[in-house]
């Protein structure tokens, strides 16, 4: 069975338990080991909130490609619904499309890591803020910042086809303002990614005419 390396920006519990690609374990620790990211995890106290807004947003601007001649690669999320007993666990449907073939899946999220970032800029920015006084500086660096990482598997419906399976590791940006997740849209440079994934697909049943 053949797989495919996908990214993409802008996901049964069972199947989590599969092993990540070693693109995605390799990715997923580079983010960990980022120097702008805080080592102190704080899922615990994160758990509390509904991240399905920050996932859904900026759909239009996703851009992806698959595959070792990096075809160009389309996902847009329908719906994305919390689990009310397990919140690190969110259900989700959408659409891919490759070419002209278009495939609707579903699959789950699952919260593994929550990370504050660029937590000494952000000290020493906001000290320059306040005593300048400067507005734009304190909209920037006045909120905490964090990275949330989560682990994704979307299953294509086999009736499709070219239908298969997408495993891997999501990162998105967000603050907290008001009690509610936000998309980070604070801080715009030419670094600026949010809702990046790394994954491998799968083919999970022949197509047949």
């Amino acid at each position: 069975m053949k797989a495919l390396l996908i990214y993409f920006i802008i996901f049964p519990y069972t199947l989590f338990s599969q092993q990540l690609s070693n693109e995605s374990d390799k990715w997923l620790n580079e983010s960990l080991n980022n120097k702008i990211v805080d080592s102190k995890e704080l899922i615990t106290e994160f758990i509390k909130y509904d991240f399905s807004k920050l996932w859904l947003q900026q759909q239009e601007t996703r851009v992806g490609f698959i595959g070792k001649n990096f075809q160009r690669f389309y996902i847009h999320f329908n719906e994305i619904i919390q689990n009310d007993t397990n919140p690190s666990f969110y259900k989700i449907k959408g659409s891919t499309r490759v070419i002209n073939n278009i495939c609707t899946f579903e699959g789950k999220i699952k919260i593994i890591h929550i990370r504050e970032i660029d937590k000494v800029q952000r000290e020493e920015s906001l000290k320059t803020a306040v005593d300048e006084n400067d507005t734009e500086l304190l909209r920037r660096f006045g909120s905490k910042k964090f990275i949330i990482l989560t682990e994704y598997i979307f299953m294509e419906e086999r009736n499709q086809k070219w239908s298969g399976y997408y495993h891997g590791i999501m990162k998105s940006n967000f603050y907290i303002k008001n009690n509610i997740v936000h998309y980070n849209d604070l801080d715009f440079s030419d670094s600026y990614s949010h809702n990046l994934c790394v994954g491998i697909w799968k083919v999970i049943i022949p197509y047949l005419k």
